[in-house]
């Protein structure tokens, strides 16, 4: 990255980590587009930078729509954080497939889609980077999570893929891999499945997915990954993959190799 501080589109800005993470760049001197998806989150954080004194540009954009895709990947950007995304949760084996269908719709193709457009513009340039926010979800499998893990996986091939495609023309890729952080989207996704499951016909219980549920009583405070994030952006020399935190980390290589001789 240059010196000066750069230009940075943040996707799924209107809470959590994206949010955190625009903020976090506006205040550190970059010049931040946060891509919200509801008007009430263009007004609500219009008046938070107002009131803390944050210059930050803020845009309703609706990432399912290709023409509001075309516009967002007009303005300008140095650096591109694929931040936005949506997650359905219940047994794989039963879930309805226009669920799933839904998750890969923002997870992949549209922020795919946002992707070959942005960097159009930096392989022109010859510079730029693109921050695909992940999930430990996509380098692990969790049960019940199933369409999310997915999402995330595919994403981390692709991002893999655009590695390798984007350094000869002096774009960089690199994946951001946070653990459950508490940032209200671990919670809010496990309140989709009990709309859809019913006891009288799906073979999976909702006890059987109270192991996984645990998970949210033992959340990350979100602002390490917020700062994390941040640094990653204007990160000199970046590795291409930044899970956090450590412990996360050191969970995920162990299930990795423990996979190799696990019984089916």
């Amino acid at each position: 990255m240059a010196s000066s501080k750069p230009s940075v589109i943040v996707t799924g800005a209107g809470s959590g980590l994206g949010k955190g993470a625009a903020f976090g760049l506006a205040r550190a001197g970059c010049s931040v587009l946060a891509a919200v998806q509801y008007p009430q989150q263009v007004t609500e954080l219009r008046a938070q930078a107002e009131g803390e004194g944050v210059s930050l540009r803020i845009e309703k954009v609706d990432l399912l729509k290709e023409s509001e895709r075309r516009f967002l990947a007009g303005q300008a950007c140095d650096v591109l954080v694929n931040n936005a995304a949506v997650s359905e949760t219940g047994p794989i084996a039963e879930q309805p497939l226009e669920l799933v269908r839904e998750v890969f719709e923002t997870n992949v193709f549209a922020t795919l889609d946002l992707t070959q457009k942005v960097v159009r513009g930096m392989v022109e340039r010859g510079s730029g980077r693109v921050v695909f926010v992940s999930s430990m979800a996509g380098l692990m499998a969790i049960p019940y999570v199933g369409a999310y893990c997915a999402s995330k996986h595919a994403l981390e091939a692709i991002a893999g893929d655009l590695s390798q495609e984007l350094k000869p023309h002096g774009v960089e890729v690199v994946t951001f891999q946070p653990g459950p952080y508490k940032t209200g989207f671990n919670d809010r996704m496990w309140d989709s499945a009990y709309r859809w499951m019913d006891e009288t016909r799906n073979f999976t219980r909702r006890a059987d997915m109270a192991g996984t549920a645990a998970i949210l009583e033992s959340q990350y405070d979100p602002r390490e990954a917020v700062d994390a994030l941040v640094e990653l952006v204007q990160a000199e020399h970046p590795k291409f993959r930044n899970v956090v935190p450590l412990a996360i980390e050191e969970a995920i290589r162990g299930l990795q190799a423990e996979a190799w001789s696990r019984p089916a």
